[in-house]
């Protein structure tokens, strides 16, 4: 019963962090990241 649980709630952390998402609306939140992590954020956004 106690592995079962534990693989659920692996699973459904996995799952929460899958879907999570973050709007930034304050591009000082961004300072200091490589240009290719902010491409790639950019192009998931757009995607959405």
């Amino acid at each position: 019963e106690l592995e079962k649980l534990s693989q659920k709630f692996g699973e459904n952390v996995l799952d929460a962090t899958k879907k999570f998402e973050k709007l930034i609306t304050d591009k000082n939140e961004l300072d200091g990241l490589p240009a290719t992590a902010l491409a790639l954020f950019a192009q998931m956004a757009a995607s959405k």
